[in-house]
């Protein structure tokens, strides 16, 4: 996937932002997040958690009697193997553990927990793997890449197949130019380096956010690119900032790449 390991090269952000958890009265929100959050009991907690314990006590005392429910996971697959799934997992009935034949008819070979549509005819999983709007572009590209569409007459169904393969295709060409302009920018010195922004960095530094946000990302993914603009876009809007490190060494070289930024955007 091109545009993953370009991102990963020099931009993988993510914003983390914090829990939000509303204070229910009696209780106090504690000032450190526990594991497992999401399971607790808000009226107790003050955690908007699903309140899991207290349904299983509620089932518990009130003696209600299960009925079983097959639920269809469509992700990134479970582990089988997993304690408290293994032994609750629905099993194909028509098909035969590990004898290599597609016994139902279905199509799929030992299809016993259900089917890996994103692996390999092993099994296995795939490594790598296109976009969804790289499978769409290559797909209808026979059918819509030499057509003229004001002369074309489209059916509804016909304009919007051709309206999605339109926009996979300009989606596959931004990332295209995005990935060539990075390659360009990084055989360049560091004045010229630390004016880019990948648009990954570009939206991080425009967007507004309501509250403290924090950016995460492994050394060298353009965390401190992203605070060294932000930090110039809002000070040219006549706000007040303070940008500050741990690092005495971080703080005189943002200041120098700042000083870079004011020179660049006069």
């Amino acid at each position: 996937m091109k545009r993953i390991s370009i991102v990963r090269l020099l931009v993988l952000l993510s914003i983390t932002s914090g829990i939000h958890a509303q204070n229910t009265p009696g209780t106090e929100v504690p000032k450190e997040i526990p594991k497992g959050w999401h399971l607790m009991d808000r009226s107790s907690t003050g955690l908007w958690g699903i309140s899991v314990e207290k349904a299983y006590s509620f089932l518990k005392e009130t003696n209600k009697k299960s009925s079983p429910v097959i639920v269809a996971v469509i992700d990134s697959g479970i582990d089988t193997l997993h304690e408290d799934l293994k032994s609750v997992l629905w099993k194909n009935p028509k098909e035969i553990v590990g004898n290599g034949k597609d016994d139902d008819k279905n199509g799929y070979i030992d299809d016993i927990y259900g089917w890996n549509f994103i692996g390999g005819k092993n099994g296995e999983n795939v490594t790598k793997d296109s976009y969804e709007a790289a499978r769409v572009y290559h797909r209808f590209k026979e059918a819509f890449d030499s057509i003229d569409p004001t002369v074309v007459k489209f059916n509804a169904e016909g304009f919007a197949r051709y309206d999605m393969w339109r926009r996979a295709k300009q989606e596959i060409a931004q990332n295209s130019e995005s990935a060539a302009e990075l390659m360009e920018i990084l055989s360049k010195p560091i004045e010229d380096w630390i004016r880019f922004l990948h648009p990954t960095q570009r939206k991080l530094v425009q967007s507004k956010f309501a509250g403290p946000s924090k950016v995460s990302g492994a050394a060298g993914t353009g965390k401190t690119v992203v605070g060294l603009h932000r930090a110039h876009r809002l000070a040219a809007e006549g706000k007040r900032v303070l940008m500050t490190s741990y690092v005495k060494t971080l703080c005189q070289n943002n200041a120098r790449h700042l000083a870079i930024l004011q020179n660049g955007n006069k």
